[in-house]
């Protein structure tokens, strides 16, 4: 064998190695964000975002900062940070997400509905019921879209609508809306 053939391969066994790192790398870090995620189920939140942190720097080491499987973490971690009250850094992680699925998945796919509910939990805890409202009928637009009037995803996102009207105090537009959801189901 001469030594051209010998560096070839050795070239591919190196590279296929440093292959099997960062896909181990990157699936540690994916463990992470589900295992962040267990804890935000558990309201454990700052541990849930030191998780997430972890995931973050392996995905973005291994993927890149701009890659699609980032976008679930970043929902995550902006559900989480929702929930302990820091609603700007919510609103700027939904706001990523929401790029990047419109960037990797389309303007009309589901998770990108999924990212404007969020963002619209986002401004009704913010008490921003315009932009609420917005978010969660662009959602609603995102689901009919895709599949149908009768979606379980409209009639969610109708609900929303409804607890933001209520949320608002604006009761007889809750209690229409909460009753049309409803009567789908009897």
């Amino acid at each position: 064998v001469n030594d051209t053939a010998t560096t070839e391969i050795y070239t591919e066994q190196i590279v296929g190695s440093v292959r099997c790192v960062q896909e181990t790398a990157f699936l540690t870090g994916k463990v992470y964000q589900e295992y962040g995620f267990y804890l935000y189920s558990k309201q454990l939140y700052e541990e849930a975002l030191n998780y997430y942190q972890k995931s973050w720097e392996l995905i973005k080491k291994h993927k890149g900062e701009d890659c699609p499987e980032i976008s679930r973490l970043i929902v995550y971690e902006g559900s989480t940070l929702l929930e302990i009250g820091k609603y700007q850094e919510a609103e700027k992680n939904f706001k990523k997400a929401l790029k990047l699925r419109e960037k990797f998945l389309g303007e009309k796919h589901p998770l990108v509905a999924y990212a404007y509910d969020g963002l619209g939990n986002v401004y009704m805890e913010m008490l921003d019921e315009k932009r609420s409202l917005q978010c969660y009928e662009k959602s609603k637009e995102i689901f009919s879209y895709t599949f149908g009037e009768q979606d379980v995803g409209v009639n969610y996102c109708k609900a929303n609508i409804g607890r933001c009207y209520m949320y608002f105090r604006n009761f007889e537009k809750a209690k229409t809306l909460f009753n049309e959801v409803l009567s789908l189901y009897r």
